[in-house]
């Protein structure tokens, strides 16, 4: 963002250019529900469907950072707080996702010291590098 705005008419021009921090991460970011894709068209229809997700849940928020009276704020525009399948703990429990392990966790090596040892409570455990 910061390059845009020294290459921007107002910076050439000589105008004054408020530009980023470096310690904010990012000056715009949208959320979506997981649900909020739309399905890419497969062709013909000869695979099949392992999992679908998408409703074109309409959740959708936009996170944006400004500056206001001398300090950077988070604002929140163009929200959609409305979704439309059910919330639930249980099927979010069952996405693949919220299983998995990143390999930069430090659990990962207990969890690989389990494998070793044959914890029987664990038998379907895999650790893949």
């Amino acid at each position: 963002r910061n390059k845009q705005l020294r290459e921007s008419k107002r910076a050439k021009d000589g105008q004054p250019v408020r530009c980023l921090p470096e310690e904010l991460p990012r000056w715009r970011r949208r959320y979506i529900c997981t649900h909020g894709w739309t399905d890419r068209s497969r062709g013909q229809g000869v695979r099949p469907q392992r999992q679908i997700r998408s409703t074109a849940c309409p959740f959708r928020l936009t996170a944006e950072s400004v500056y206001i009276q001398g300090s950077w704020r988070v604002e929140i525009h163009f929200p959609v707080y409305t979704h439309n399948h059910a919330l639930l703990e249980s099927v979010y429990d069952n996405y693949s996702h919220i299983r998995q392990v990143p390999m930069c966790e430090p659990l990962v090596g207990d969890l690989r010291l389990i494998v070793r040892s044959g914890g029987k409570s664990l038998r379907n455990l895999r650790v893949y590098s």
